[in-house]
């Protein structure tokens, strides 16, 4: 139960919007073959580098400091 909370814990610190973005592209994926589940999770990834949580992640991370996520679906 420890090791759960933990990683429940660690997701819990990420950004929502990106939570959100990694698991839909867990969801699809598994049923396209390889390269239209690649093309689909990289324009996820396109997406989620122009969301503004993105950018607070590289800002928080030069700053050395806890990154503070906006919760709002792009």
């Amino acid at each position: 139960m420890d090791t759960s909370m933990e990683i429940a814990r660690d997701i819990a610190s990420k950004s929502p919007t990106a939570v959100r973005k990694a698991k839909r592209a867990l969801n699809t994926v598994e049923t396209m073959g390889l390269k239209d589940g690649y093309r689909f999770e990289q324009n996820l990834t396109v997406e989620m580098t122009r969301h503004e949580d993105s950018k607070e992640a590289m800002r928080a991370f030069m700053e050395k400091r806890t990154p503070k996520f906006s919760d709002e679906i792009s």
